[in-house]
């Protein structure tokens, strides 16, 4: 379907070419009249109307011609039966050539609305899981973010990123800020937590939170296929996590992206001579590439990636955005951190945690340990949890040895539940996968085959990854 405003330019072109057509016409028949009657006045004859258009006979004595006028006489080339031709040939071409002029404009526009109605459908998705790395890289050095962010609109995440940075052509790391680290928002307020040994930050960390973020390029990369020059769309599709993708490409605007750059504040018009400068070198040596795969299924973005290349202040900068998108609208509301309500400590003034950490180890993989002792721990468990990092579990302490069972109400992240003994023998390994949105009474429950005083869950696969067997002792402290 045409964009309406490219729509009435091309009627206004082929109603221009009918008019045209028209006036050329009635142009050529009133001047094929005036030497008709010029003719007749010249030979003294009644006016040759009828003679010359050849369509009835005429009742009127015809006053002879001189010889040399005769030849006149002939059809003109304009006559009224030939001009009804003429016409309907004007009429087909300004017609074609208006279709013609119409796909011309509205080359690519399908694409383009697709776009719009793509990022739209992005925007409004209740909640989704991103996972993915976002990497940079100039002459002093490289450093990527590994990075898993539940999204919950409108104003809640939960985001696990490691980061790492390295000089170029060296294996070792640069001190960076902090490689292990997981934040949570909850409207305006953030917890923070830095999970790297040896941190002089413990607990999470509350303080204020500006929640437009969550609405910027930062969070929603995608908004740059909004800001294409011209989109491509690729002939072959492709599968992401048994969903059918379809695969566009496109050159982002640099005015656009030098907006996530560069932003001026409220009142100002114009940006300092040193900004404004490296703007415009942004601008004229910049270039934007980025992918976007689009699940046939349902329009949402199943993976965005972008490549920008950039000059910096010793040489070209290099960034690039890889991430994948899954289970939109299946994600539950974002709370506080579960059993880790920050409390004030009246002597440092920081926030501290309630949780207990142990560690266990198995085949040499050691796990920092959340200890559920109680009943009321042991029901809420890892439930709401949105990530669990590889090397965190949680471990359930029985008051006897039994078949306990399992279920995974409320648990958004699938689990390995290795059973133990008294003796911390492992009798029973069970993965136990997420089951969004089935009630409670469908939900499957999971019985081992023999019983058990310990349960330790960790994040699924993690098991079969690094080896765990039943028969092996988990040394617990």
């Amino acid at each position: 379907m045409f964009h309406i405003t490219r729509y009435l330019v091309v009627e206004l072109v082929v109603l221009a070419g009918f008019g045209l057509g028209i006036a050329i016409f009635y142009w050529m028949r009133g001047r094929r009249r005036q030497r008709a009657r010029r003719l007749a006045v010249a030979g003294g004859a009644a006016p040759l109307r009828e003679v010359i258009d050849r369509k009835r006979p005429t009742t009127l004595e015809v006053l002879p011609i001189p010889e040399k006028k005769k030849a006149t006489l002939r059809e003109a080339i304009f006559s009224r039966r030939r001009m009804r031709a003429l016409l309907l040939v004007a009429v087909a071409f300004v017609l074609l050539g208006g279709f013609g002029v119409a796909a011309y404009l509205n080359s690519g526009y399908r694409t383009q609305t697709y776009a719009k109605k793509t990022v739209a459908r992005m925007a409004s998705a209740p909640s989704y899981r991103a996972v993915g790395r976002d990497t940079e890289n100039d002459v002093n050095t490289v450093k990527e973010v590994l990075e898993q962010f539940l999204y919950v609109a409108p104003d809640s995440v939960w985001t696990h990123y490691r980061t790492t940075a390295r000089r170029p052509g060296m294996e070792g790391t640069v001190a960076i800020d902090c490689a292990d680290k997981e934040i949570v928002v909850v409207g305006s307020t953030r917890y923070q937590r830095c999970n790297d040994a040896g941190s002089s930050t413990k607990g999470w960390v509350v303080d204020s939170f500006d929640t437009n973020v969550l609405h910027s390029e930062l969070f929603q990369p995608w908004v740059r296929f909004l800001w294409c020059l011209k989109v491509n769309e690729q002939d072959a599709t492709e599968e992401i996590k048994g969903v059918v993708n379809q695969v566009f490409t496109c050159r982002v605007r640099n005015e656009q992206e030098a907006t996530t750059i560069w932003q001026r504040k409220a009142g100002e018009n114009k940006l300092d001579g040193k900004s404004e400068a490296a703007r415009q070198r942004f601008l004229t040596e910049t270039v934007v590439d980025i992918t976007v795969w689009v699940r046939e299924t349902d329009g949402y973005i199943g993976r965005f990636a972008m490549t920008k290349t950039s000059p910096g202040t010793l040489g070209p900068k290099t960034e690039t955005v890889d991430y994948v998108y899954s289970e939109f609208g299946e994600i539950a509301p974002i709370a506080a951190p579960a059993n880790e309500t920050p409390q004030e400590d009246q002597a440092s003034g920081n926030a501290t945690s309630q949780v207990r950490y142990r560690t266990a180890t198995i085949n040499g993989q050691r796990f920092n340990i959340e200890v559920a002792d109680d009943d009321a721990k042991r029901t809420s468990g890892f439930s709401k949890r949105a990530i669990i990092p590889d090397n965190s579990g949680m471990l359930f302490v029985f008051p006897k040895e039994d078949s306990w069972k399992f279920w995974m109400k409320d648990v958004l992240v699938p689990l390995d539940a290795i059973y133990m003994d008294r003796r911390g023998t492992i009798v029973d390994i069970i993965t136990m996968p997420t089951q969004p949105g089935v009630p409670d009474s469908m939900l499957r429950v999971y019985t081992p085959s023999a019983p058990a005083l310990y349960v330790l869950e960790v994040n699924a696969s993690l098991a079969d990854k690094y080896g765990f067997e039943v028969g092996m002792v988990v040394g617990l402290q």
